[in-house]
């Protein structure tokens, strides 16, 4: 009877000796191995880190287009105010718009016209609802000669989109050696307009220019 009972306990501790085995082999299977240590470690996804490789290359690509469009258009930006400041400084009559506005910051010009000497420009600058008539000489210098309510010059200066600058500039555009001889703002047939005339270095007459007073188109060009 203690023989049996003995082989009983001896078998009953192998067969569960056998389950353990059969548990971690089991668990093993779950599992890749981490090394000759033989620890275990998750498995990962490699698409996942695939995946966003090509996210961060489109992302670098996007922020480089962008910067070379940026620089593309701060260089176009930079040409034209470098035409422009070109112009100016080729022009007296730059110098006189900007006396007239500097003295009548809320004023609208409607009309510049260069005397025979070049030294003086007579200027009409509606204010409020009054036109001033000046002379004004390129070193800032104004006088005013005379005012007036005409109501029609008002009501023009108050339709107009383009300043004279504006259409100065505007007319101006690809012409070397010409200064401004005359420009006025008037209705024609409807339309009102710029009507911009220069002069030549020798003194001859130089284009004359026609611009919408609305949209900055121009409408004609007479180079003569």
């Amino acid at each position: 009877m203690s023989m049996t009972i003995t082989t009983l306990t001896r078998k009953t501790a192998l067969t569960g000796t056998g389950m353990l085995a059969a548990l971690a082999l089991a668990a093993c299977g779950t599992t890749s191995d981490n090394g000759d240590d033989g620890s275990a470690s998750p498995e990962v996804d490699a698409s996942s880190s695939l995946a966003s490789t090509p996210a961060t290359d489109d992302a670098s690509g996007s922020a480089t287009s962008s910067s070379a469009s940026s620089a593309s258009a701060s260089s176009t930006a930079a040409a034209a105010g470098s035409d422009s400041a070109t112009g100016q400084a080729d022009d007296p009559a730059y110098a006189v718009i900007d006396a007239v506005l500097e003295k009548y910051g809320d004023g609208i010009i409607v009309a510049v016209d260069a005397d025979d000497d070049d030294t003086t420009w007579e200027v009409d600058v509606v204010v409020g609802e009054e036109v001033k008539e000046l002379d004004v000489t390129a070193d800032g210098d104004i006088t005013e000669t005379d005012r007036e309510s005409d109501l029609e010059d008002v009501q023009k200066a108050k339709d107009a989109e383009v300043t004279a600058q504006q259409a100065l500039d505007t007319a101006r555009e690809g012409r070397d050696g010409v200064t401004l001889d005359e420009m006025d703002l008037d209705d024609d047939n409807g339309t009102l307009q710029w009507e911009v005339g220069f002069d030549r270095e020798d003194g001859s007459d130089g284009p004359e220019v026609e611009i919408d007073a609305t949209s900055g188109e121009v409408l004609t060009v007479d180079e003569h």
